[in-house]
């Protein structure tokens, strides 16, 4: 179908043809693995960082309320999900860091 048989099918239509423009050929995606491996270590390491603030935000926040309700038994749960916790997050934090902050062509 060409653009006189599209103009002669809207002839009674006040629609107009849209052109799509010209299609060429392009060139390959420029990948730079190590501009994508300096950006993923980066949000990473920020990410684990953030987790690890916000973990320990909300288990003060908790123990405060449970605290106040006289919830005792919440609040030794609580310690024992925080003492299982924070070194399995403070590992990663620390590994992802160290790799942030030593990864090669660092400037």
């Amino acid at each position: 179908m060409n653009n006189e048989d599209l103009i002669d099918a809207n002839a009674g239509t006040d629609d107009e043809i849209i052109e799509g423009g010209v299609v060429e050929s392009f060139d390959d995606l420029s990948f730079r693995e190590d501009q994508h491996r300096a950006e993923t270590s980066r949000k990473m390491s920020f990410l684990l960082v953030w987790i690890m603030a916000g973990s320990v935000g909300l288990h003060f926040v908790a123990t405060a309320i449970f605290a106040s309700v006289n919830n005792s038994e919440a609040v030794d749960a609580l310690a024992k999900i925080f003492n299982m916790w924070l070194p399995v997050i403070s590992g990663l934090v620390s590994s992802a860091a160290t790799y942030y902050l030593t990864r090669e062509g660092q400037k």
